[in-house]
């Protein structure tokens, strides 16, 4: 914002031993879990009513949590019984949502705001072995219709969304035992500083194995 104000909501990660005083040892990890949750959304609604109600002043949401049903990996979906919310329980007067704490870089609307996880900068495993990596650019513009719901909008080259700018991200490399030879070794090996984390990975019967 060139010439304004601007607000933004901070959510730190949310920790059991961020409730002090509180005892629950009588609670199972589900319960406790799930009471947490329950206190994290309260604390959401909170930030979003401290908000100014004027439209004109950009909010942004910055929260380090997990979203129950983000994508952890291709395969796996954080679930239900994990701290967290839902992605519904992130509406509010947001202009963007922005948030941290899962890897992989994703976005999801949210009552037409994009909620979005920038991801980690780097891998850290093969579970991200395909995994874009990157930092996130939004630029925020303001859309008044004839005075009908007048609101700040992410958008980018007029193109409602977020732009993920890549980082040098260190590879991580699977290849089947078939293809696996020096010469792909060496061209990948040549420079130590994109050199990528490789791993040969393949199958063997019982008989073999034994």
């Amino acid at each position: 914002i060139k010439n304004g104000h601007i607000q933004v909501a901070c959510l730190p990660s949310p920790r059991r031993h961020l409730t002090p005083g509180e005892d629950f040892e009588p609670m199972s990890k589900e319960a406790t879990n799930a009471e947490i949750s329950r206190r994290l959304k309260m604390v959401v609604h909170w930030l979003a009513a401290q908000c100014d109600p004027d439209p004109a002043i950009p909010k942004i949401l910055a929260a380090h949590l997990l979203i129950h049903g983000a994508k952890i990996s291709d395969t796996q979906e954080a679930t239900q019984e994990s701290i967290g919310l839902g992605w519904d329980d992130l509406a509010g007067p947001w202009s963007y949502i922005a948030l941290g704490d899962v890897h992989k870089h994703q976005t999801r609307m949210v009552n037409g705001v994009p909620a979005c996880y920038a991801g980690s900068l780097d891998r850290i495993d093969f579970g991200e072995e395909r995994d874009k990596k990157g930092w996130i650019e939004v630029e925020l513009r303001w859309l008044d219709q004839g005075g009908e719901n007048p609101r700040w909008e992410p958008m980018i080259d007029h193109y409602r969304g977020v732009v993920l700018h890549p980082t040098p991200a260190r590879k991580f490399v699977t290849i089947p035992p078939d293809e696996l030879n020096a010469v792909l070794l060496y061209d990948d090996l040549a420079d130590k500083l994109t050199a990528p984390i490789v791993r040969c990975k393949g199958t063997v019967t019982q008989e073999e194995y034994d």
